[in-house]
């Protein structure tokens, strides 16, 4: 949200994503740790993870690149 009110939502990407780390998840939790499919499907999901990460990185610099367009000044804050 911008200080003049305006709100974006979460990209709908980010959804998709997140349907599929909660299934590796689940599967992963399921496997026997050190075998060969845990550890395969241990990496399915640290590339999920880094996905996601990528993501909402690259939404962030759109958006951040489309205010400093329309904007003089741009500052982001982070909720902590």
């Amino acid at each position: 949200m911008t200080s003049d009110g305006f709100f974006t939502g979460a990209p709908r990407y980010s959804y998709r994503y997140h349907r599929k780390l909660k299934r590796a998840q689940r599967k992963l939790a399921c496997m026997q740790k050190g075998s060969n499919h845990w550890r395969r499907q241990r990496l399915k999901v640290a590339r999920l993870h880094e996905k996601i990460a990528n993501s909402r990185q690259d939404f962030l610099r759109k958006r951040r690149k489309s205010w400093k367009r329309s904007v003089s000044e741009v500052k982001i804050f982070s909720p902590r």
